[in-house]
């Protein structure tokens, strides 16, 4: 399975550019569809502008500073 989309391909629901770098990180499978969930990495990089880098965004999920619904998420 693969771990990133290409831009063009990512689903319209989502709120990002599709001109810009070429890829996007995929969300993991889980209950919600491809086109209702996203993953962290681009909310915290390109939504909400955290961190520049996925090295970043990594070192922030897994230092435990960012809760869904209440709950520690460190993926």
């Amino acid at each position: 399975m693969s771990k990133h989309l290409k831009r063009l391909a990512m689903p319209a629901t989502w709120p990002l550019a599709r001109k810009g770098s070429k890829f996007v990180t995929k969300p993991n499978p889980g209950p919600h569809s491809l086109e209702h969930g996203m993953a962290l990495n681009s909310v915290l990089k390109e939504m909400l502008g955290w961190a520049k880098t996925s090295k970043e965004t990594k070192l922030i999920l897994n230092n435990g500073l960012i809760t869904v619904a209440g709950k520690v998420i460190n993926e």
